[in-house]
């Protein structure tokens, strides 16, 4: 689960490890309390990149398929979008159906806040 933002905006601070009480406040299929007791440190609940995209281009041959290959120049690429995780919450409220989700949502339905692009060049 994500926190509310613990920090000052700019900044953003999430608790790690809820603990305590989820206490019903409306629209609600459940309206029973329930007890945070069994935790998992450090996993989260809604993915936090969306658009990932990896890639090898060797001697400037996009690589396609498995395989053993030898090359003088090696780029090896990672493109990724971080999820707005307020946009993400607000559209999982806003999207619910009455009753409840009676299957998994999209959790990629999030605007993107920024996309980050990564690549290594290695030469012999």
């Amino acid at each position: 689960m994500i926190s509310e933002n613990l920090s000052t905006l700019p900044d953003w601070s999430f608790k790690r490890n809820p603990s305590g009480t989820l206490t019903y406040d409306s629209n609600g299929f459940n309206t029973s309390s329930i007890v945070i007791s069994n935790v998992v440190s450090g996993e989260q609940f809604y993915p936090s990149v969306k658009n990932k995209e990896q890639y090898l281009i060797c001697d400037g041959i996009k690589i396609l398929n498995d395989g053993e290959y030898y090359a003088d120049k090696l780029i090896l690429t990672e493109t990724y979008d971080i999820i707005d995780s307020v946009d993400q919450v607000n559209k999982l409220v806003s999207n619910r159906p009455s009753g409840g989700y009676s299957s998994e949502p999209n959790y990629l339905n999030a605007d993107s806040l920024v996309t980050i692009s990564t690549q290594y060049n290695f030469q012999d």
